[in-house]
């Protein structure tokens, strides 16, 4: 069991996540906590709970998870998004 096998399972869950403990039983005779530290750590991945169990997903398909299922985070994503694309276009016209 390898890091990017431990990935390329979590990307085939896409938005809707692998749930932790699927994923040991895959790989039931692996160090498998070790390496999702390790691709945690490195960004690769993001755990969060679900209900009552812990869900991995890989960090791009995270943000989709929370654009299309959490109300307030899709609000403030779109309000950064606007400020962004205002200073964005205030720099390259110039002015204030």
């Amino acid at each position: 069991m390898s890091s990017k096998e431990i990935m390329d399972r979590i990307s085939q869950a896409g938005e809707k996540g692998l749930r932790k403990a699927e994923l040991k039983k895959e790989f039931q005779n692996s160090p498998v906590e070790d390496e999702i530290g390790s691709l945690i750590g490195n960004g690769d991945i993001v755990m969060d709970k679900k209900g009552t169990a812990y869900y991995l997903w890989r960090a791009d398909e995270y943000m989709k998870y929370l654009l299309t299922t959490d109300t307030k985070f899709r609000l403030l994503y779109s309000k950064i998004e606007e400020m962004k694309t205002q200073l964005e276009d205030r720099v390259k016209y110039g002015g204030y």
